[in-house]
């Protein structure tokens, strides 16, 4: 019900996004299609690469309390869009819409199948979520440029058919919001962790 409203108001929104992005891929003869599939490994599989490479980094003393609120941050993105917000949203795939020729586009950009559904994107609910996470951490003033993986990774997603533009809007609300949540509970417990080592 909530996914099929969602289809109808971004409606005009999503195709005319989806179809610049198509017709891109048309142009470039899909020579976008093996970067997208790199950049998306990171975070396929319940996102086992990204976690692995925080579990490395919280390992490793210097990178210890960033990578720790990271990973708070991904919990909460996790457990609010693949627990919660994609079962209560049931969005259908681009690919499993009923206009066919979202499904022709997404064999030209090489039929990757994804499961759950599409509301809102987890791989962009991930990426938003650590990026907040980081600009409100890190002191550099180049930490800002994080923001762009944002848009990157929604690119990737639309540019493989397997979101729609608003559930990259959605992804990063999401995200954004769990990546703060991540920091300021990951930061209280990181300290909170310190005291009882120090007692």
């Amino acid at each position: 019900m909530l996914g099929q409203m969602i289809d109808q108001f971004f409606h005009p929104f999503d195709i005319a996004i989806l179809m610049m992005i198509h017709n891109l891929a048309v142009a470039t003869n899909n020579a976008f299609e093996v970067p997208c599939e790199i950049i998306s490994f990171f975070f396929n599989n319940g996102g086992i690469p990204v976690i692995i490479i925080l579990l490395g980094l919280i390992y490793y003393r210097p990178t210890r309390k960033v990578a720790f609120c990271t990973a708070v941050a991904l919990i909460f993105g996790v457990l609010m869009t693949n627990l919660y917000i994609k079962n209560v949203v049931v969005r259908a795939r681009p690919y499993n819409s009923t206009y066919t020729f979202l499904y022709d586009w997404w064999e030209f950009a090489g039929a990757h199948v994804e499961s759950e559904f599409s509301f809102p994107s987890g791989h962009t609910t991930a990426i938003s979520a650590i990026i907040v996470t980081c600009v409100c951490m890190l002191k550099s003033k180049w930490r800002y440029l994080l923001f762009l993986g944002m848009p990157l990774m929604g690119f990737v997603r639309c540019y493989l058919m397997v979101h729609y533009p608003s559930d990259i809007i959605g992804g990063i609300i999401v995200g954004s919001f769990a990546g703060y949540l991540g920091y300021r509970l990951g930061t209280y417990l990181y300290s909170r962790r310190e005291l009882e080592e120090k007692v």
